[in-house]
């Protein structure tokens, strides 16, 4: 047996048991592909796959345990080989995080000046970014942490690991007919024009869907991501600001009445996520335990070991679909 032909079996599955695609991804011929495939299954004296003809038709039951095998097998290999890259290329002491603007400006400072009386020689890089863009960063091996607000659909390549509860609140000028109402509804909030952060309100967001099932139109007159630019606004009058409550605690303007918003729009998880076959380091332990109190050092180990049983492989898998998430802690 050898490398080459679990990376033969792995590719067959991903490209769908398309042997000639798996071919052009390996960067060599349909029958060599097709060869090592069944000198494995001689070797390893089971088959692998079902086949019509010279077609792979499925994946076998104990079939699947290989490919779930060589999903491994090639995981610990490129962790193995991002951790000499990181010894050689990129200095031990090196850490990155993508975040967003509000996180950034507002949630960051203490945790990262603690971790800085900590790991006097750890260089920190902050990048901004959207919630997907942050995921495309930690996702490629770019940055070690992102903070990310969205749902993370991409569960075998990312960890996704709880790190705060955010609701949306209204800012409004202290005289505005919104200050002295009980409590907002939609209709209050569709009536004047709203000053909203770059993704809060684009199509298929929370926000979005409630008006949408309300069959209210929101009338977003801007869109702006810093929150004390939207506090701005309002004070001048250009309408209602739509902002997170750390970043409306954080602005602390008795010119501005805080109304809550999580009755019509819920709350959302924040996480702190990482790619999934990074080998860690003390630093990055000791980062993501200021960054979120709540997580433990064994914890992280955790959900990194369950990498291993999350190959990407067909339905046949004996592993089980799901499984508990850092979220259900």
């Amino acid at each position: 047996m050898n490398l080459h032909q679990f990376r033969f079996v792995r590719e067959a599955v991903r490209q769908g048991l398309n042997l000639t695609a798996a071919a052009k991804v390996l960067h060599t011929s349909q029958p060599g592909v097709s060869k090592s495939i069944l000198e494995l299954e001689a070797e390893l004296g089971l088959q692998i796959f079902d086949r019509r003809g010279k077609r792979l038709r499925s994946v076998t039951d104990k079939g699947s345990r290989v490919v779930a095998a060589a999903e491994r097998i090639f995981n610990e290999l490129e962790s193995l080989r991002r951790l000499a890259v990181e010894q050689v290329v990129r200095p031990a002491t090196d850490l990155s995080i993508a975040a967003g603007h509000v996180a950034i400006r507002h949630v960051l400072p203490k945790p990262i000046a603690q971790f800085r009386r900590q790991f006097a020689h750890t260089c920190l890089t902050i990048v901004e970014g959207s919630d997907q863009k942050i995921v495309e960063l930690v996702r490629d091996g770019h940055v070690h942490f992102g903070i990310c607000g969205a749902a993370v659909q991409d569960k075998d390549h990312i960890i996704a690991l709880p790190w705060r509860t955010e609701r949306l609140v209204a800012l409004v000028s202290v005289g505005h007919p919104l200050a002295s109402v009980p409590l907002l509804t939609l209709e209050h909030l569709a009536h004047f024009p709203l000053i909203v952060s770059d993704d809060s309100f684009k199509d298929g967001s929370t926000c979005h869907a409630a008006f949408v099932r309300q069959e209210l139109h929101a009338n977003v007159a801007l869109s702006v991501r810093d929150p004390a630019a939207i506090a701005t606004y309002v004070e001048l009058g250009v309408g209602v600001g739509i902002v997170s409550d750390q970043a409306a605690t954080a602005l602390d303007d008795p010119a501005l009445c805080v109304r809550p918003l999580d009755h019509l729009f819920g709350m959302t998880e924040t996480h702190l996520i990482l790619e999934r076959s990074r080998v860690p380091t003390d630093a990055m332990y000791a980062l993501a335990e200021l960054l979120a109190p709540t997580l433990s050092r064994s914890q992280i180990e955790w959900e990194i070991g369950k990498r291993q049983k999350r190959a990407n492989v067909p339905d046949t898998s004996p592993w089980p679909a799901g499984g508990r998430h850092a979220s259900d802690i």
